[in-house]
């Protein structure tokens, strides 16, 4: 048996299968002879064909699937954060080598506090409501203790 090709010229009502189509159902018909066999038969997929029910049954289950999702997505959020408080303090730990290993430096007062006022509340990757910079992760006082040692340095380079 062979299927007639797809004569729509693009989305929008189609008069053989008495339905509308949007871009992702005309291009189902376009490509894929089994589906337009079914439109044929007045089967297929179309939302104009689905009863209140079907449309209460897939609204219950996509509620129920966000419900299914949302611990997973909190999990997940919660060992990102977990992630970034690592590096974060791996680059402190690293801070900490380069600064022991150079013989403790201290930076001049004056700049510790410029940083820590000015130049990192001043940069687009800081985030004033929690006080941390986006970049490196470091936030308030972690920003000053880093401030304090004069080999460490922001890692886009600001200071």
């Amino acid at each position: 048996m062979t299927i007639a090709e797809c004569k729509c010229t693009g989305p929008g009502w189609c008069e053989r299968h008495q339905i509308e189509k949007t871009e992702y159902t005309y291009q189902l018909c376009r490509t894929l002879p089994a589906i337009r066999n079914m439109w044929d038969r007045g089967e297929g997929p179309g939302p104009e064909r689905q009863t209140d029910e079907d449309i209460a049954r897939i609204e219950s289950r996509q509620v129920a699937m966000l419900a299914e999702l949302r611990p997973i997505a909190k999990r997940l959020a919660a060992e990102i954060k977990q992630w970034q408080l690592l590096v974060t303090i791996g680059r402190y730990r690293d801070a900490l080598r380069r600064w022991r290993d150079a013989g403790h430096p201290v930076r001049p007062i004056d700049e510790q506090r410029i940083i820590a006022e000015e130049k990192c509340p001043g940069c687009k990757h800081y985030n004033r409501g929690s006080a941390t910079c986006g970049r490196c992760r470091a936030r308030g006082q972690l920003i000053a203790a880093i401030a304090y040692m004069a080999t460490a340095h922001c890692p886009i380079g600001t200071w």
